[in-house]
């Protein structure tokens, strides 16, 4: 059938101050700094892995590296059901991220927050 797709849950790790601001603003604001980040051209990067998946597999798919440096990028998620048509699958050698080619507004989609506990597993929060 043209034109068919079907919803699938991406989800956008982040800070906690990345994720309040996200909340603030209602839209996860697209990367455009190709030299130094969207290696993947400008967008909204996004994986598979979901809140529950350790610091460590998440920065190591997501930057390459899971440098203690670094651990504040997966303090939070925002879980997103997207139609898998709006995202594109990006391959890094062995790590795979998925863009979508412009800022995500949380109004037009159904979304979550999730914050780590100290204890890595991943609580729900309302923002």
């Amino acid at each position: 059938m043209a034109g068919a797709y079907t919803i699938v849950t991406f989800y956008h790790h982040t800070s906690l101050e990345g994720m309040k601001l996200i909340a603030q603003s209602g839209y996860i604001k697209k990367s455009t700094d190709v030299t130094t980040d969207a290696k993947c051209g400008p967008g909204v990067y996004l994986t598979n892995l979901s809140a529950s998946c350790p610091v460590p597999v998440v920065l190591s798919n997501n930057y390459g590296s899971a440098g203690t440096h670094m651990m504040d990028r997966a303090e939070a998620t925002v879980a997103l059901d997207l139609p898998n048509n709006m995202v594109t699958t990006c391959l890094l050698g062995e790590r795979v991220v998925y863009t979508v080619p412009e800022d995500i507004l949380l109004k037009d989609i159904n979304h979550r927050f999730y914050v780590r506990c100290e204890d890595g597993t991943p609580k729900r929060v309302y923002l």
